[in-house]
């Protein structure tokens, strides 16, 4: 059966603990879209599908003026309010943004991948490895990236709307004063 969403967040910590364990800093988390029972026996049935990382929301690069990202459901992965952030700045910079299924088989196709999250803010990522490939099987999965330039351009304007400075798009003051709050300290 499907898996609520805190039993998918208890899941995802230990795919994230485990990623650390081994010496990487974050989990891709997978899986199948088939509804009901998605392994059996250490096969997976169906081709898995990328859903998230341990806590940030996936985005990949497709050329030099779009990104996609898995489409928000409320049983596979949280809605991501920083995805949600990261998408309107997008937006406002003249960047397609498309949510979509990603197969775990099409990382090697995109130009760029990055996460969001609240502790994230929005980084790149540089290399995705996986030792039991579940597309090929007994052949392990690589894939690095170069920092690209759509990558840059969103972490920059990111951290000015999160810590002040130089907007590339004037329309993300909105986005700036829709998350920015003044905090009193005494």
């Amino acid at each position: 059966s499907m898996l609520s969403q805190s039993e998918n967040i208890q899941n995802v910590k230990k795919w994230k603990d485990w990623a650390w364990y081994i010496g990487f800093d974050e989990a891709l988390v997978t899986t199948p879209r088939e509804e009901g029972l998605v392994a059996s026996h250490g096969s997976l049935l169906g081709p898995p599908f990328i859903n998230e990382g341990g806590g940030e929301n996936f985005f990949g690069v497709l050329g030099k003026s779009a990104i996609i990202t898995p489409p928000k459901n409320s049983r596979r992965m949280l809605p991501g309010t920083k995805r949600e952030v990261v998408m309107r700045l997008a937006r406002n910079l003249g960047i397609a943004v498309l949510e979509n299924e990603i197969p775990l088989s099409e990382l090697e196709a995109l130009a760029a991948a990055a996460f969001s999250g609240t502790w994230t803010g929005f980084e790149g990522i540089r290399l995705i490895y996986d030792e039991h490939h579940p597309i090929n099987p007994g052949k392990e999965l690589l894939v690095c990236y170069d920092p690209n330039d759509l990558v840059r351009l969103l972490h920059r304007e990111y951290e000015a709307i999160t810590k002040g400075g130089k907007l590339a798009s004037a329309e993300n003051e909105a986005v700036r004063r829709g998350i920015r709050t003044p905090i009193l300290t005494l």
